[in-house]
């Protein structure tokens, strides 16, 4: 089973994101003061997200080499 995932609201996000905004510290060191965690969640969830990306493209050039493909047999004029 997976962890459980924290909810957060909205005005959670925006404060948490005032404060990276305002620099001055660190990622990690906001994170924690917040007490979510940085740097390991962000890196697993972007590798993810690439690998999911780079499945997308490929999906999408299969799928336009069918369509172009199926446009050219439609094209043909039947031999009867």
């Amino acid at each position: 089973m997976g962890a459980l995932r924290r909810q957060y609201t909205d005005e959670f996000k925006r404060e948490a994101l005032g404060l990276l905004a305002s620099g001055g510290r660190p990622l990690s060191q906001i994170a924690g003061e917040l007490g979510i965690p940085a740097g390991t969640d962000l890196a697993f969830k972007n590798g993810r997200l690439r690998r999911e990306n780079e499945r997308l493209r490929m999906e999408r050039e299969i799928l336009k080499e069918r369509c172009a493909s199926s446009q050219s047999h439609r094209n043909e004029i039947p031999h009867h």
